[in-house]
């Protein structure tokens, strides 16, 4: 009996902390778009070149606002390699116009390679534009 009761004490143990260790999952990773204050958004129509790429972000319905915050939250996990990267926020996966762009750019020599004329001394740098907001 004794040992039915440490055994059964330390599974629900062992499944406490694996639930308190593990609940970062979805919630926190940045690409599944769990930030606290970032919507969920599927990522679609990855692509990559030399030094950078371009991804689509699928949230239904969303608005400027939360496609600034999952542009930002997106642009987070991208890596030192990187040199530029083009993060579109769109509403369905074969859409032709996106609610908002943004324009990761790692660092001075980045902008001078894609011909952006940006004036910051803070990098990297995301350059957004939401037509709706214009």
């Amino acid at each position: 009996m004794r040992r039915v009761y440490l055994g059964t004490t330390a599974a629900v143990a062992a499944v406490l902390l694996t639930a308190a260790c593990g609940s970062e999952s979805a919630e926190s990773d940045p690409a599944a778009g769990g930030s606290a204050s970032a919507p969920q958004y599927q990522v679609i129509n990855e692509e990559s070149y030399l030094g950078g790429g371009s991804v689509d972000l699928l949230i239904a319905n969303a608005t400027t606002e939360q496609a600034r915050l999952a542009i930002s939250n997106y642009a987070e996990t991208l890596k030192a390699e990187v040199r530029d990267f083009t993060i579109r926020v769109v509403l369905t996966p074969d859409a032709k116009t996106y609610v908002c762009t943004g324009h990761w750019l790692r660092d001075a020599d980045a902008a001078k390679r894609t011909t952006s004329v940006v004036k910051t001394d803070t990098w990297p740098y995301l350059e957004m534009n939401c037509p709706e907001e214009e």
